[in-house]
């Protein structure tokens, strides 16, 4: 178990690059208090796994953001109290989110959309309190979002 906090930029920050393959697994850690994301998963063949880490919040942006045509999965964490989204997919990027605890971020306790996001699937979260939106998709094409307990309070 790691514990991961006041990074001046990411916590955990996982980049492909020239065509290189990650299956990455990021599991058990508590990230927080860093200055920009919690955990970053960016480019092309990204397939990285965040799973049951403890604590992923208070960090100044998002708390997982998936970028750059990565393509990861995010099951079993607790993902609160971060100052953007707690997860944010990008354009180009999908998700398989399942199975988390996802409450109490400024922005949208999960955003995405665009040209890749028809991959992403959001099942089983429990997500409440956001100050925002729940969900929120823009371009989602035919995502799953199914069996959610989205609610305030």
């Amino acid at each position: 178990m790691n514990q991961i906090r006041r990074s001046d930029t990411c916590g955990i920050h996982i980049l492909t690059k020239n065509g290189l393959r990650s299956d990455a697994v990021i599991k058990y850690n508590w990230v927080e208090k860093n200055m920009e994301e919690g955990i970053v998963i960016e480019g092309d063949q990204n397939f990285a796994r965040v799973e049951k880490n403890h604590h992923v919040c208070n960090n100044r942006k998002a708390g997982i953001r998936v970028c750059e045509k990565a393509s990861a999965k995010i099951m079993n964490n607790q993902i609160y109290g971060n100052y953007g989204q707690g997860i944010l997919v990008v354009d180009s990027a999908s998700a398989h989110i399942e199975k988390n605890q996802i409450y109490q971020n400024y922005k949208a306790n999960i955003a995405y959309g665009g040209a890749n996001s028809a991959d992403t699937v959001i099942l089983n979260n429990l997500i409440y309190r956001s100050r925002s939106e729940g969900i929120f998709c823009i371009e989602g094409g035919y995502s799953w979002i199914k069996h959610n307990d989205i609610y305030d309070n």
